[in-house]
C-alpha cells in the first residue's frame, strides 16, 4: 500500500520502481491512468491534478504495457498498429515500432512476416510464446508514441537473454 509517498519525474527521464509484491507498484500505475483516485492527497502532471483533466485527455497522454498484455487474434502489423487508432496503419512506422520493442526477430521467424496470422483461431494462425507477445504488446506501446510511457513488467515471460536485451 502507498503512504506518504513523494515523488517528482522530470519530461524525459527513465524511471524505475522496485519493490517486493504488493508494494503498490501496479497500484501507482492505475493511480497514474486514473483507473481509480488516490484515497488521500493527490497526483499531478505537469503541476496539475489528473482529476483536473478528462479521461479521455489524460489517457491520450499515457501508454501503459501491462504484465500481461492483450493478445489480438489478427495480423502482427494489425497487433501493432492498434497502439494508435487515431491514425492510419503505415508499414515503416509499424516495422520501426517492432526494431524498437526487439520484436523484428520475432516477425522474422512467422511464415508471412508482418501479414502472418496470430492466434490458433485462424486456420494457418501462428501462436506465440507469451515471451513473443509480450514483444509484440510493446511494440503496440511503442507504435502510439504517447508522452508517458509506463512499462509495468513488460519482459516477466521472456528468458534471461531477451530480458537484459
Amino acid at each position: 500500500m502507498l503512504r506518504d509517498s513523494s515523488v517528482t519525474i522530470p519530461a524525459g527521464r527513465l524511471v524505475a520502481f522496485a519493490g517486493p509484491n504488493g508494494a503498490g507498484k501496479s497500484t501507482f500505475i492505475k493511480l497514474l491512468c486514473r483507473f481509480f483516485d488516490p484515497q488521500q492527497g493527490s497526483i499531478g502532471l505537469d503541476g496539475t491534478d489528473l482529476r483536473q483533466f478528462s479521461l479521455d485527455e489524460l489517457r491520450s497522454r499515457i501508454t501503459v504495457l501491462f504484465q500481461e498484455p492483450v493478445r489480438y487474434n489478427a495480423p502482427v502489423s494489425e497487433n501493432i498498429a492498434l497502439g494508435d487508432l487515431s491514425r492510419p496503419a503505415r508499414p515503416t512506422e509499424v516495422q520501426r515500432a517492432a526494431e524498437a520493442a526487439g520484436a523484428e526477430s520475432v516477425v522474422a521467424g512467422l511464415p508471412a512476416g508482418y501479414d502472418s496470422l496470430l492466434g490458433r483461431h485462424f486456420l494457418d494462425g501462428v501462436e506465440l510464446s507469451a515471451g513473443e507477445w509480450q514483444r509484440i504488446a510493446l511494440a503496440r506501446a511503442v507504435y502510439r508514441r504517447a508522452p508517458i510511457l509506463i512499462l509495468d513488467e513488460p519482459t516477466s515471460a521472456m528468458d534471461a537473454w531477451a530480458e537484459a536485451d
